[in-house]
């Protein structure tokens, strides 16, 4: 595959904010909260965007993280060794992926969930399967591109997917092999040591190899426990669905700039990781501008924190984008006839 079509592929794959808390609970257990703290920064997220409610951000996010702690600590396997004892169960926040998944009353229904549950949280992945002699490989399909940040992010998935396995199978169970693209930066020998399995480097996708003999293997979890993990999978997989129009996409992304304080253009399209014109195209299709989008979200959030909120004025102006309050106080004055301070005290009354 070409760079260039790995650059347009990779722009393609976005994630669900919170899908970003595992990795973030494991690196503040790898390194310092000032090395988090800088990679976060120079990445452009903050611990209030992944924490807080859910929205829609690239992947390269999520690869950019990794890639700038393990260059401040000098961890070049980071990824494998941060996942390598990672269970579902240990999450400070319940999984919405992990939960409908380990509902299910076998493993091959397991399986089966966690491939129909993917797409909600992600875009431009999918689950791929085939039959290997006497096992199924179980790979997470994505093209990622030749970043080392990938190439430590593809280092978490095989553990990742023997999370969702070792719920029925025992917390000691490995798989036969573990198989990770060909080109990569762990050493075989590595990830064996890591891992305790053969690793294959000539795959397409990360994966692992599951016995065909065990796929049929019951859940240990009683009915109402079972259900009680569905209907909390279901529900969650709703509320951090991602959005399914572009237009909701970018209204996402820059709720996400606003808490920042930027309402560029430049910032959502970088936010998404696509370029301007491709984002005001794919806006056009919709019959939709950008700032049609950033106007109305503004206006909203303006109301809201002028009458609703204790923050001044300046602090106001600058969780709508606006880099200079007079610039602000007229717009505010252009969408409701009055000043910000005249709009406060009317509602107080």
């Amino acid at each position: 595959m070409s760079d260039q079509r790995h650059s347009e592929v990779m722009r393609e794959l976005m994630q669900n904010s919170r899908g970003l808390l595992p990795t973030l609970d494991a690196l503040d257990s790898f390194a310092s909260p000032r090395i988090v703290e800088r990679a976060l920064k120079d990445v452009g997220l903050t611990r209030t965007t992944i924490e807080g409610p859910p929205v829609p951000v690239s992947m390269r996010y999520h690869t950019g993280l990794l890639e700038k702690v393990s260059d401040k600590i000098g961890e070049r396997h980071l990824g494998a060794v941060m996942a390598k004892d990672f269970a579902f169960s240990s999450l400070t926040v319940p999984d919405p992926f992990s939960s409908y998944a380990l509902g299910a009353s076998r493993l091959d229904f397991a399986l089966q969930r966690a491939a129909r549950s993917l797409p909600f949280l992600q875009r431009g992945t999918q689950i791929y399967t085939r039959k290997d002699g006497a096992c199924l490989v179980y790979s997470f399909g994505a093209t990622f591109d030749g970043s080392i940040g990938a190439q430590l992010l593809e280092q978490e998935i095989p553990s990742i997917l023997i999370a969702l396995v070792r719920p029925f199978l025992g917390p000691n169970w490995k798989p036969d092999w573990v198989e990770l693209p060909e080109t990569h930066r762990l050493h075989k020998l590595s990830l064996m040591r890591l891992i305790g399995t053969e690793v294959r480097t000539d795959a397409a996708f990360p994966g692992i190899a599951i016995p065909l003999s065990l796929l049929r293997t019951p859940t240990r979890l009683d009915a109402e426990e079972r259900l009680q993990m569905t209907a909390r999978g279901v529900a969650r997989l709703r509320v951090n669905r991602l959005p399914r129009t572009q237009v909701d996409i970018v209204r996402q992304a820059l709720r996400v700039q606003l808490n920042q304080g930027s309402a560029s253009v430049d910032a959502v399209a970088a936010t998404l990781g696509i370029g301007v014109r491709t984002l005001q195209r794919q806006l056009q299709a919709e019959n939709l501008t950008f700032k049609d989008i950033a106007q109305a979200e503004q206006v909203s959030r303006a109301r809201v924190l002028v009458s609703e909120s204790d923050l001044n004025i300046s602090q106001v102006a600058f969780y709508l984008g606006f880099s200079e309050v007079n610039s602000f106080r007229r717009a505010f004055r252009s969408w409701f006839g009055k000043t910000p301070t005249q709009y406060r005290a009317q509602t107080e009354i």
